[in-house]
């Protein structure tokens, strides 16, 4: 009897396991949905304000040039370009209070040189620490006349000459030349020369076609590779006057101007044809111009400023014809050195293959 209810127990059991095995199977755990990844934050606006030269010039036109483009197709960077009154105002302006870290300026190197050490009475405050990020005028100074009488330097004894206008890099250029000619010519050279200092750019090229003076100080577009090389705006009618040329600063002149003076200062030949067609060759000075920020600008903003100049420089040339110097050979060109540049410019540069050299060989 109780191996038959055993034997029934065993046969209930088995039973409801079938029926429990053939009945409905549980809802399976739901997984969980993925976590959407989140939207990286936009990147903050930065404004950054860009000082060139004078309203007439190269420097103002750049200056004008990537801050369009900067507006036009950078996601976060928003630029203003603002003429100043020449190289040692744009120092000056650098040193306000609130205006420095966001603030980019052009300088000629030998402006450069007056705020790195203070030379007085160019700067009346030093500014150490300017560091060069692109080179975007890799410019030949020399002076343009109308008289055929007037070949090299030692021709404008007795004459009336322009300068740039309260321009640092007029005056550095200026002083260290009429000290090497009163050695090389003669004493007295410098006081017979009339300088002309209160006239800009365009109307000292007014001045000299209406026959008021009697040369002024200028300046060509360095350009490497055999290329077309392209005169400062501001000058171009009086260079294509049939009279009209540039006057030679032998090398010798150049090297004892620096050695008297400590300028910084170089030497560089204009091939014949270079400035016009027909126009023989000539030495000038190496004056390459290029923005400069104060060292803590941040890294980010230096390499984006420098990319954008670098991929739009084909752009620039339609704001003015000296963007055309914008070359592999020009734009990290910086004749204080490499150790005077921004660190992410330069990294930026050799990224790009580009090269960073002192002068123009």
């Amino acid at each position: 009897m109780k191996l038959k209810l055993i034997s029934g127990l065993v046969a209930v059991v088995l039973a409801l396991s079938v029926l429990a095995a053939c009945g409905p199977k549980p809802a399976p755990t739901p997984t969980p949905a993925p976590t959407p990844t989140p939207a990286p934050a936009p990147h903050p606006q930065v404004s950054i304000e860009i000082l060139g030269s004078a309203s007439t010039s190269v420097g103002y036109a750049m200056s004008l040039a990537v801050a369009d483009l900067l507006n036009r197709y950078h996601p976060w960077l928003r630029a203003t370009a603002r003429a100043t009154e020449g190289s040692g105002a744009a120092i000056t302006m650098m040193q306000e209070p609130g205006r420095g870290k966001n603030t980019i300026t052009q300088l000629p190197h030998a402006s450069w040189y007056a705020a790195e050490f203070g030379i007085k009475p160019y700067v009346t405050q030093a500014l150490p620490g300017l560091r060069a990020i692109y080179s975007y005028f890799p410019g030949v100074n020399t002076f343009i006349t109308l008289d055929p009488n007037i070949k090299e330097f030692k021709d404008l004894r007795g004459k009336k000459v322009a300068f740039y206008h309260q321009s640092i890099a007029g005056n550095l250029i200026m002083d260290p030349l009429l000290k090497a000619a009163d050695a090389l010519y003669g004493d007295g050279f410098s006081q017979s020369v009339k300088a002309e200092y209160s006239l800009a750019f365009g109307p000292a090229q007014s001045a000299l076609a209406d026959g008021l003076i009697d040369a002024a100080l200028g300046s060509i577009t360095y350009m490497p590779s055999g290329q077309q090389w392209e005169p400062a705006g501001w000058m171009t009618q009086n260079l294509m006057n049939p009279r009209g040329h540039l006057i030679n600063l032998p090398a010798d002149l150049i090297r004892k101007g620096a050695e008297l003076t400590g300028a910084p200062m170089a030497a560089q030949v204009v091939p014949a044809d270079a400035a016009k067609k027909g126009h023989p060759s000539i030495t000038g000075l190496v004056n390459v111009i290029a923005w400069n920020v104060l060292p803590d600008m941040d890294d980010e903003v230096v390499t984006e400023f420098v990319k954008m100049a670098w991929e739009r420089r084909a752009e620039m040339v339609n704001y003015t014809a000296s963007a055309k110097s914008l070359l592999p050979e020009t734009v990290a060109l910086w004749p204080p050195g490499e150790q005077t540049m921004h660190p992410a410019a330069v990294k930026y540069f050799k990224s790009q293959g580009l090269p960073v050299i002192g002068a123009p060989k």
